[in-house]
């Protein structure tokens, strides 16, 4: 069933709709359809503005052509369908092959198609209803009569009524029949406010049509000869039709996606409502196929030229594997639900139950244990309603259980966004059962959060993940007292992200149901998911006899244990390699089949398995006579020892109904996923015996085996294999590891135009894998490094102005010059001027504009279109601000080219070392919203260790406030901590350090603060990108910047000495005649201390780095009377004053590593002064005070995190 919109109706015969959805499933080609409208237009609008060259001279009706339609002022494709519609003859009459339209067009508004424009099928696609034709009041004058007969065009008033269904019609859905003339003859259901109707039948029963069948003889329908047959033509997604024909459909990709198929093709209650009807034909099929081979014994002769209609692959449905016999249940009015949850169901229009419901909603129901493996197995609603059922029916049951408060239903989601998901459907469905006040656990790391919450009275179903039902059971150990039903959901994912801690779960539960007073009580398991690995075969331990339901035959394969094999070799080897994988002396029975693509295959593999003495059958079109008897042949039962090898093409495989084989070897490469499911389904009988352990328990048993024949024609399918050999855990060869490096790492060098993935900038490495994360991996100094540093300095000011989590937010840097407070005065004061303010006629993807938000301007630029109920809106990024938003083209304003070049003010940043608890991907919105309201539109001051582009890697970041009546500062707030307070953050120490390993792939050079490698001269002062990539340490920068614009690169070829070096930490304090200074380093040797008249250097080894301190002081010392030693195990100076007053500060300039020590706060506090730092700093990026705690700048935050 394919969900349709209508865009043009000219009669029940000729329509054009768009296909919105196909079997549940939104269209992939729904984002690449509006990326090639914002292609085009931005090449016609652009690029191919003024190239005379696409510019037709004369266009001929029906030729494909590109033209802008004013209406919808955009580029289209279209097709010329009449050379002249005014008497001025300037306009040409063009179908809008996109969106149905005739729209008159000018003839200079139309334009050659470029190689962009055959990217992808036409949108529209023409309908007709499939096996009705017009009818029409027919009068016989002669003999004075009128009735109704068949007509050659449809009545107005038909048409209106056809019309009229449509229009108040709220859903519409096609059921595809047949393809005729590239028109799909389709079976088309609305529904209404009302009812669900069938057009064809609709029409038929208002006398406005009659069906086919009803006028059409029987020499029409039955072919009168072989040669007369006409093939079906098969259409799996008719979205794929209609290419422009210099452009072929391609065949689909094998192991597309896997192992999650995004395609699902298990069919809705539709498709499960006519399966007796194709099983029907697919039955009629294979009789007539055995008439043929009664009436003409002999072989058929057939040239070249002539066609047999093929069998179906994919009819009969299958294959699928069920474990127990579970009886299907295919339409809502015949499932185990309650009344009020189908009258729910009808209300919320939901088309089910699927494929994969019919086999889940009987056993769940039942309060069967439930293993439900499936491409939609990640779908809540596979278990949702039976549950729910069943909780509400077996309601007398539960009061056999402990009368104490308790859950009877735990639901285990594999994180904190499906588990609100899945509560949300709860929510929404258990109003129609009896109470069951379904509530939501998520728990962080804090003990009091766990103490504190407590399950409701009457709760009796929770949603939880695994992390936080263990956290909350060590608070409340009786929990699962009372609970009868657990669900994992995802299943899949939930054994590999928290394997062990499910197992633990599974024996508390295991425990809890084994109580005497749980002996009548239902115990029940139901586990849903997209596929199965040999991880979760530790589930089947702790469920009795469960049923499962397996709707993909390569998971079924790893639920049985089938050993996967692949063989790689060139394309003339195969006949030897494949005799190399038959066992000539086999200890058991063996029965091999072995596939193959075409006759020729077929006999040349028959002949080479013969002549090495194994008997060998062949099943294709020049032995179709002799089908029985091969069948008959194989299905004999064998002795010991005994070996028989089946020698079969794809098109006769489904006739075939093999399910004994032991060994299957796919000579031809597997077109799709489908052909290899259906091959393997030769293997089922194996993988029943298997599952129900009646297998002898000899080691000698072979184990069934597929083997997959690859060679240099399938090299672009090595990256779907190898994650396939991967999820199966079968031996990998290493020239197929090598082979798929190199793909991938050419996949990654085209994701020029992608972004960097945003979990490598958050976390330092990628949660997905590089299989399936569409983002960039690696840096391109193209793009990653396009922006200069707007500072060489350590420390900026940062404001956050739009959070996006807890981590990761955009904000500005604040300077001195406050570039972003001039910018938006200058706006203001230029629109503010009358005449100013100029709509944009024709918005472009990717230009700058400015928008008005009450009486301020900002700049934005427009990154995508999308015409929503009519109206074009434009999604734009505030580039001043970071935040995004949504607006119509009506409210942008044209910006003056000397706004356009002032570079954005807004960066992007991330607190670093810090990471979601229980290896979430995303954090808790609950985090985000406590720190957003923390740090939004506040001034912070943070360490920059890490700069790319326009990223900002930032540790730590604190807010920071000044002490009333004094000029020192203390720490506010430190964002990273704030986050680990919560109680859903965690340390995630080796976070710079996997950028710092993505930076020495790309060659990009980088000076550390704990780094023991020594830095040339050369490295640092050659321009490899060191000044858009650098991470910083306290001593690689010089203390006493300059202006704004000093470059990093000058500063080190002046200084290249202090940049060897490193920068201790100084804790000072003073006394009536002498200031203290205390260096912060154990260890040290080779120290020296050399004295000035108002100058200390100090230097020395510690822990084999060097460590210089060149302090400038306030006041002057007698430098002939001062002294360093070691007290302690550290460097002590003492300097005596020139004058016996108290020091106002130690240096004329403050550095973030010295700072007061206020242990020995007592030995100040009776003097006249107080040591403070000076007003304000000269340094624009330095921090607000001299005191720096030493815990925020040095390695000893990351020791004591």
């Amino acid at each position: 069933m394919y969900e349709v919109a209508v865009l043009q109706i000219q009669d029940p015969s000729c329509f054009w709709c768009e296909i919105l959805k196909s079997n549940g499933q939104d269209m992939k080609e729904k984002v690449e359809y509006e990326q090639l409208y914002n292609d085009l237009n931005c090449l016609y609008g652009k690029v191919y503005r003024n190239v005379e060259e696409i510019k037709p001279a004369f266009v001929s009706v029906g030729e494909f052509c590109m033209v802008f339609c004013e209406d919808l002022n955009s580029w289209c494709r279209a097709i010329l369908n009449a050379p002249a519609c005014s008497a001025e003859d300037n306009l040409v009459e063009c179908f809008l092959v996109d969106h149905a339209i005739y729209c008159p067009v000018k003839k200079k508004n139309i334009r050659l198609p470029v190689e962009a424009c055959h990217r992808l099928p036409f949108r529209a696609k023409k309908f007709k209803l499939h096996q009705i034709q017009p009818v029409s009041l027919c009068v016989d004058l002669c003999g004075d009569k009128a009735e109704l007969g068949v007509a050659d065009k449809w009545d107005a008033a038909a048409i209106e009524y056809f019309k009229h269904l449509l229009k108040e019609s709220v859903h519409a859905e096609a059921k595809l029949f047949s393809i005729e003339n590239n028109i799909l003859s389709v079976y088309l259901y609305i529904v209404t406010t009302e009812a669900t109707v069938c057009v064809n039948d609709e029409l038929v029963a208002k006398s406005f049509a009659c069906f086919c069948s009803d006028v059409q003889s029987c020499e029409k329908i039955i072919p009168t000869s072989l040669q007369n047959m006409q093939p079906s033509k098969e259409v799996d997604n008719p979205a794929q039709m209609f290419w422009p024909e210099i452009y072929k459909t391609k065949k689909i990709p094998f192991y597309e996606g896997f192992p999650i198929n995004e395609k699902d093709e298990m069919e809705p209650r539709n498709h499960c409502e006519k399966k007796p009807e194709e099983k029907e034909m697919w039955e009629e099929n294979h009789d007539f196929d055995k008439l043929l081979q009664i009436i003409n014994p002999e072989p058929i002769k057939l040239s070249e030229n002539d066609y047999i209609q093929k069998p179906r692959t994919s009819a009969p449905q299958y294959p699928i594997f069920v474990r127990k016999t579970i009886e299907q249940c295919c339409t809502l009015k015949f499932t185990s639900l309650t009344s009020d949850l189908k009258k729910e169901l009808v209300r919320n229009r939901y088309c089910g139950p699927s494929f994969t419901e019919s086999y889940s909603w009987p056993s769940v129901a039942q309060g069967f244990n439930t293993i439900v493996i499936s491409p939609d197995g990640m779908k809540p609603m596979n278990y949702i309603p039976p549950l729910l059922t069943f909780l509400h029916l077996a309601s007398a049951v539960y009061t056999l259980l402990p009368s104490r408060n308790g859950p009877l239903a735990a639901i285990l989601c594999s994180g904190w966004k499906k588990a609100h998901f899945v509560h949300e459907l709860l929510l929404k469905y258990s109003k129609h059962t009896r109470p069951l006040n379904p509530m939501l656990i998520l728990v962080g790391l804090k003990e009091e959060e766990c103490e504190n919450l407590n399950i409701r009275k009457g709760c009796e179903v929770i949603v939880t993940t695994p992390p936080s039902l263990l956290r909350y059971l060590k608070c409340k150990g009786l929990l699962l007292l009372r609970l009868c039903h657990l669900v994992l959901d995802e299943v899949d994912i939930l054994f590999l992200k928290s394997g062990s801690q499910v197992i633990e779960i599974l024996e508390l539960f295991k425990k809890s149901v084994a109580a005497e007073s749980r002996e009548c009580a239902p115990q029940q398991i139901v586990a849903t998911g997209t596929f199965w690995h040999k991880e979760m075969n530790s589930l089947l331990q702790y469920t009795t006899e469960p049923q499962v339901i397996i709707t993909r035959m390569e998971q079924a394969a790893v639920y049985g244990n089938v050993q996967q094999v692949i063989q790689l070799c060139l394309d003339c080897e195969k006949i030897s390699v494949l005799l190399r994988n038959l066992d000539f002396t086999p200890d058991h029975a063996q029965k091999v089949l072995i596939f193959v693509e075409s006759d020729e295959e077929a006999e040349l593999v028959h002949k080479a398995v013969q002549n090495h003495s194994i008997f060998s059958l062949v099943v294709n079109r020049k032995q179709v006579q002799s089908f029985s008897s091969v069948l008959q042949q194989w299905k004999n039962m064998l002795s010991r020892g005994t070996h028989i090898v089946l020698v079969v093409t794809n098109e006769y495989l489904p006739l075939l109904e093999v399910t004994d084989a032991t060994c299957i070897i796919h000579f031809s490469f597997p077109e799709n996923e489908n052909v290899f499911g259906l091959r393997l389904y030769s293997l089922l009988d194996y993988i029943h015996s298997k599952t129900e352990r009646v297998i002898s328990l000899e080691d000698s048993f072979p184990v069934a085996r597929s083997v997959l024949l690859m060679t240099e024609k399938h090299i672009h399918h090595s990256t779907d294999i190898l994650r396939y050999l991967q999820h199966t855990e079968a031996t990998i060869p290493p020239e197929l590891s090598d082979l798929t490096q190199g793909i991938l790492q050419a996949n990654e060098n085209r994701k020029f135009d992608k972004d960097i993935c945003q979990h490598i900038k958050t976390f330092g490495v990628c949660r997905l894998n590089l299989f399936t994360c569409p983002d960039r991996h690696n840096l391109l100094p193209s793009t990653d490094h396009q922006y200069s540093m707007t500072t060489t300095n350590q420390y900026i000011s940062v404001v956050p102005v739009h959070v996006l989590d807890p981590v990761h937010f955009f904000g500005r840097i604040v300077t001195k010059e406050d570039v972003y407070t001039h910018l938006l005065e200058d706006l203001n004061k230029f629109y503010q001027i009358p005449g100013n303010q100029i709509l944009v006629q024709e918005v472009n993807v990717s230009q700058l504009y400015a928008v008005q938000e009450g009486s301020v301007y900002h700049r934005v630029k427009v990154f995508s279109a999308k015409k929503e109920n009519g109206v074009l809106n434009f999604s734009l990024q505030f580039i001043d601000d970071g935040r995004t938003d949504k607006v119509r083209d009506a409210q942008l304003l044209q910006l003056p080219s000397q706004f356009e070049k002032i570079p954005p003010q807004s960066a992007e940043f991330i607190v670093c070392r810090v990471q979601p608890i229980d290896n979430e991907a995303e954090w808790d919105p609950i985090v985000t919203r406590t720190i957003s309201k923390a740090i939004k539109g506040k001034l912070h001051t943070a360490k920059v260790v890490l700069h790319i582009g326009n990223t900002y890697w930032l540790d730590p970041m604190v807010q920071r406030s000044k002490l009333s009546g004094f000029a020192a500062c203390i720490n506010e707030l430190n964002v990273r901590h704030e986050i680990l307070s919560t109680g859903m953050g965690v340390d995630n120490p080796q976070h710079i350090s996997h950028l710092e390993e993505l930076l020495k792939k790309t060659g990009v050079a980088t000076v550390q603060q704990d780094s023991t490698d020594k830095v040339s001269d050369a490295d640092l002062s050659s321009n490899n990108m060191i000044a858009n990539c650098c991470v910083s340490s306290l001593s690689s920068l010089d203390a006493n910047c300059g202006a704004r614009n000093v470059d990093l690169q000058n500063k080190l070829e002046r200084n290249p000495l202090e940049s060897k070096s490193l920068q201790p930490e100084v804790k000072w304090f003073q006394k009536d005649k002498a200031v203290i200074l205390t260096i912060k380093l154990h260890d040290v040797t080779d120290h020296a201390c050399m004295f000035y008249a108002s100058r200390v250097v100090f230097s020395c080894y510690a822990g084999g780095k060097h460590y210089v301190a060149d302090l400038e002081l306030c006041e002057e010392i007698l430098n002939e009377e001062c002294e360093c030693c070691i007290k302690n195990g550290e460097p002590v100076i003492t300097l005596l004053k020139a004058q016996n007053r108290p020091w106002k500060s130690l240096l004329k300039q403050k550095h973030p590593n010295v700072s007061l020590d206020f242990d020995k706060w007592e030995d100040s506090e009776d003097s006249d002064g107080f040591p403070f730092v000076s007003g304000k700093p000269k340094c624009l990026y330095k921090v607000v005070s001299e005191e720096v705690e030493s815990s925020e700048y040095s390695e000893s935050d990351t020791e004591s995190d």
